[in-house]
């Protein structure tokens, strides 16, 4: 059996940190290099990695609201009686003037007859005023009849001239309410809804009820979203909207803001709600939609990002590359970092071993985030663990 001397045993010890240290480095980059690390009681994990891209960063308001017709017209009638013939339906295009139901003018006709009559009447009234005060200034003239008695006569004819133009104004109120039996469109458009069938009955002498619902131009639509209190001081006029329908999966849709609505409270509302909880404000924005090839519709649901700020070509990666611990990695050295700086680990392009680096911050939409300084367009970050 040898002994092993005191030099020999040193050399030994010192061969075996060198292989310890070895197997440490040739872990830590296998563990970045290949994508796995040593987590502990041989469970080993890998990453995934993601390429920074230029392309437009745009952060966005959501919402959703409804698609409307830009503008609509409700027509009613002015006149009571029972409804003869409808000439429109649903979807029915029609044009400014065109018929769009008959109220029976039966009574109508009657009372114009009537009225004529009582013009007849007070025409010849008046004629018959005329003649007398005629004769009676030729008798004052010869001295004939008192003053008194022409000015008594005089002031009759006055009367029935102002009967005359009263039943002049009747005859005049019939003919346009006959008119009125005759239903017609005041616009060009698209019928959205009806609300009338022949054989019913209007009654119009108290509130005029909606026949019909037209739709001027189906090329030229909106959407009404309620923003919150949050969202409405991001949201100015002009600013470009997209969105989508639930029904129209992949394809996307665009717009303009148009307006701001603030909301209204009546004064009777308020009273009413002064013993209840306040509920949260909503602000109305209007959104401005071309509808040239007639594909949406009126009344679909509409998810709706309103983009308030846009860099349209810078550097970004994704969220995920900004939290390396949520990937199981802890960067040290970092504790120090500045509003606006976030760790990234970058993969060298070359190969070898992720490193962590310290990146400066920009616009973010939720999902990537602009990288000014540290990351160039083309290097491959680690996004995530797997």
């Amino acid at each position: 059996m040898k002994i092993m001397g005191r030099q020999g045993f040193r050399l030994r010890r010192a061969g075996l940190a060198l292989g310890v240290v070895g197997v440490l480095v040739g872990g830590w980059y296998v563990a970045f290099h290949t994508g796995v690390r040593e987590r502990g009681a041989g469970e080993a994990a890998s990453y995934a990695v993601a390429t920074a891209r230029r392309g437009e960063v745009a952060k966005a308001v959501l919402a959703t609201g409804r698609l409307t017709p830009w503008e609509t017209v409700e027509v009613s009638s002015q006149v009571s009686g029972l409804v003869t013939a409808v000439h429109a339906d649903f979807n029915t295009v029609v044009r400014k003037g065109d018929l769009l139901a008959e109220i029976d003018p039966s009574t109508f006709r009657q009372r114009l007859r009537q009225a004529e009559a009582d013009l007849s009447a007070a025409h010849a009234n008046h004629q018959v005023a005329l003649l007398d005060v005629a004769r009676q200034k030729d008798l004052l003239e010869r001295g004939l009849v008192t003053p008194q008695q022409y000015d008594h006569l005089n002031a009759e004819l006055q009367q029935l001239a102002a009967i005359l133009l009263s039943r002049e104004a009747a005859v005049e109120n019939v003919k346009l309410d006959l008119q009125r039996c005759l239903i017609v469109s005041p616009a060009d458009g698209v019928v959205l809804h009806k609300a009338i069938e022949a054989g019913r009955t209007i009654a119009a002498s108290m509130v005029a009820p909606t026949l019909f619902v037209i739709a001027q131009d189906l090329r030229r639509m909106r959407i009404i979203a309620p923003l919150n209190e949050v969202d409405v001081w991001l949201v100015q006029p002009g600013q470009r909207v997209r969105f989508s329908i639930e029904a129209l999966r992949g394809r996307e849709f665009s717009g303009r803001v148009f307006q701001i609505r603030n909301p209204y409270v009546s004064a009777e509302a308020k009273v009413a709600s002064a013993s209840t909880p306040a509920s949260p404000v909503t602000f109305d924005c209007v959104i401005e939609v071309e509808n040239d090839d007639l594909t949406l519709r009126p009344g679909v649901t509409a998810i709706v990002s309103i983009a308030v700020a846009s860099e349209p070509s810078a550097v970004h990666v994704p969220n995920s590359a900004l939290n390396p611990r949520a990937a199981g990695l802890t960067p040290h050295g970092f504790a120090s970092l500045q509003p606006g700086e976030a760790v990234v680990y970058r993969v060298p392009r070359n190969g070898g071993i992720a490193v962590p680096t310290v990146v400066r911050t920009g616009l973010s939409d939720g999902i990537r985030t602009v990288v000014r300084s540290g990351v160039d367009e083309g290097d491959v970050v680690v996004a995530a663990s797997r």
